[in-house]
């Protein structure tokens, strides 16, 4: 059931009020009315209106006052001007309050319902334009095909978290994990079948992480992320190790794996605690070596980075990835 747009109604006279309140509740409107601005802040505090029919001239509150409050504390809140006292200043100062339309007295019926209708239409629109952002913003932070975050929001949260931890002073863990001999098994059981065992691989990736902040990404190919950030290293690696346990434990046939029948993860982990002379880039080559380490060691396991804390500068990784 489509919901009734809510108004509030807010003029110092009874019977302008009532009439409104008829008019509009015929029209299909939820309608409130409050003669005085202490009342209508009271009613805005414990109620979510849609839109402000307000009076200028209330007896206690000025009218871009109350226009100042509702902007602060209901920002989506919008606000139609009524008032018997229309001047050229009132109408510019309340259209740069951020007042939606002005309308003085007297004044048709149809013409008030117009305003109305436009300016519920507007923010309607409105509000469809932000949803489809968002659905646009998520789906071009997510994988297209396992569903969860995709590289380039990684490095974004990646960046952000590291900035984050250079400021606490606070661990920040990375995990890079890779299905060993992916290769084969797509050669094996084709690409459709590759896809949906990532698809299975990502979910149970995903499904060991608890906290809103931490996060699992598809890096690229068979290579996965896992950001945790105030995390200690004993803690990533127990992370890692679950997650190859998650990853075993879907029994995911894989009769060309040299080392398992069925198919399996290979994962690396780092931990630093950041400081803005720190090059991010650090952490993920550490991260890397591990994981290197944990092929070459026989793969389905962990490995916890034996790099020793030097933290190159950026400039030294700038000048070093140079030679």
């Amino acid at each position: 059931m489509e919901q009734k747009t809510n108004i509030l109604v807010v003029k110092d006279d009874v019977y302008v009020n009532d009439m409104l309140r008829g008019l509009l509740g015929r029209k299909g409107f939820s309608v409130q009315v409050s003669t005085s601005g202490s009342s209508a802040l009271e009613m805005l505090g414990h109620e979510s209106f849609d839109l402000v029919l307000l009076d200028l001239l209330l007896p206690d509150i000025d009218g871009f006052k109350l226009m100042d409050h509702i902007h602060r504390h209901k920002p989506d809140t919008r606000i139609i001007i009524m008032t018997n006292y229309a001047s050229v200043e009132s109408t510019i100062k309340a259209f740069r309050k951020g007042a939606k339309d002005f309308i003085s007295n007297p004044y048709a019926h149809q013409e008030l319902l117009t305003i109305i209708n436009n300016t519920v239409a507007q923010k309607l629109a409105e509000i469809e334009k932000k949803r489809i952002e968002e659905e646009l913003r998520r789906f071009s932070y997510s994988d297209g095909l396992t569903g969860i975050a995709n590289r380039r929001f990684f490095e974004e949260t990646f960046n952000q978290e590291w900035r984050r931890a250079a400021r606490s002073s606070k661990s920040l863990s990375l995990i890079i994990g890779d299905i060993d001999y992916f290769k084969a098994y797509n050669d094996t059981y084709g690409h459709l079948q590759g896809d949906e065992c990532l698809k299975q691989v990502a979910q149970a990736l995903k499904s060991i992480l608890k906290r809103p902040g931490d996060m699992v990404a598809r890096y690229g190919g068979e290579e996965f992320m896992a950001l945790l950030p105030d995390t200690p290293e004993k803690d990533a690696a127990r992370i890692a190790e679950a997650k190859r346990v998650a990853v075993e434990s879907l029994k995911i046939e894989h009769s060309q794996s040299p080392i398992n029948a069925t198919l399996t993860i290979s994962l690396g982990v780092a931990t630093t605690i950041p400081d803005k002379d720190t090059a991010s880039k650090f952490l993920v080559a550490a991260c890397d070596d591990a994981l290197y380490r944990a092929k070459t060691d026989g793969r389905n396991r962990v490995k916890v980075s034996t790099l020793e804390h030097t933290k190159p500068t950026n400039d030294e990784l700038t000048n070093h990835s140079g030679q």
